[in-house]
């Protein structure tokens, strides 16, 4: 992972844990389990985007 993808993977994960937190001590514990399966979720995603981004960027030639 280059350095710049470091940086970004954590900015996204602080991002993500601010987010969790908030949702966390604002929701309804109720109906707390959609919020935080959608933000896992969406973390998810922005981690897989990081690793083809990354994949893509450092081919090597064949």
């Amino acid at each position: 992972m280059s350095v710049q993808t470091k940086k970004i993977f954590n900015m996204g994960y602080a991002v993500f844990l601010m987010i969790l937190a908030i949702v966390y001590f604002t929701v309804d514990p109720r109906n707390i389990f959609i919020p935080i399966l959608a933000l896992t979720l969406l973390f998810g995603l922005f981690n897989g985007l990081l690793y083809f981004r990354e994949k893509r960027t450092t081919r090597e030639p064949l």
